[in-house]
């Protein structure tokens, strides 16, 4: 949906840029440029949209399989594996996942592994 309105908004971006510009027509291809910029323009606008989606599903992905599993111990130790291998900040700043994370820092995953540990621990 979020890339149909961005083909939306391009075409009504290049509407206004055929005669700004002096294109001949929307099939003129000296306004590919133009689209180019549109489809970027919409990118970084919605971006902070289209990565919470992510962020969102991601999440719901760690609690199924932590749900599933039973294994946080495992989850965690996959999740500083892969902090490890990617070089990854586990903390970054807040403005940092809002803008540019596709998925949880990995630090709030461990401290998923291990919220789940302490609600299911009967000592």
């Amino acid at each position: 949906m979020i890339t149909l309105a961005g083909f939306y908004l391009a075409n009504l971006f290049l509407q206004g840029g055929i005669s700004l510009f002096g294109f001949r027509d929307l099939g003129d291809v000296a306004a590919f440029p133009l689209f180019v910029l549109a489809m970027i323009l919409f990118g970084l606008v919605t971006m902070p949209l289209t990565n919470w989606l992510s962020r969102t599903r991601e999440n719901a992905a760690d609690v199924y399989a932590l749900d599933i599993t039973g294994n946080a111990t495992a989850f965690i130790s996959a999740m500083k594996k892969l902090a490890n291998q990617n070089l990854a900040d586990s903390t970054p700043p807040a403005w940092v996942v809002w803008l540019f994370y596709t998925h949880p820092p990995i630090g709030e995953r461990v401290r998923r592994g291990e919220d789940f540990i302490a609600r299911h621990s009967y000592n």
